[in-house]
């Protein structure tokens, strides 16, 4: 197992163009939507004391390694493409609509009991195909 801490940035943008890959080029235009992604030093100071903060929580191990990340729920498939390799580019990690929709499921199958996000996937996939 990893010793990872992951700063996941979530974005939908479900009734949209969704995600564009030219936000996260150099120069973009609408770069200030993801400032960690493209202001190095904002980033650096961010993911530092974010992990200070949870290392002195006990929430992770010292040698834990962070990681910048989004998680989205939409984009065209032209852009799907240049995302991955915008990401693969800057070592970000990225998890898309795939990713989320298999892991909505998933949660969908667990127990109620304290657990908003799993009555919120339930919620979500009620009658949907993709549930079982």
């Amino acid at each position: 197992m990893k010793n990872e801490l992951l700063a996941l940035e979530c974005k939908s943008y479900l009734d949209s163009g969704g995600v564009h890959a030219a936000h996260f080029l150099p120069g973009a235009k609408l770069a200030s939507r993801y400032k960690l992604f493209h202001d190095v030093v904002l980033r650096d100071t961010v993911l530092n004391r974010l992990k200070d903060q949870f290392v002195h929580a006990g929430y992770c191990p010292v040698d834990a390694e962070v990681s910048l990340g989004l998680v989205y729920g939409h984009s065209t498939k032209g852009n799907t493409e240049r995302i991955e390799k915008a990401f693969s580019q800057g070592g970000w990690r990225l998890f898309g609509p795939d990713w989320l929709r298999t892991n909505l499921v998933r949660l969908s199958h667990g127990s109620y009991e304290i657990s908003t996000a799993s009555v919120v996937a339930k919620v979500l996939l009620r009658g949907s195909a993709s549930k079982n």
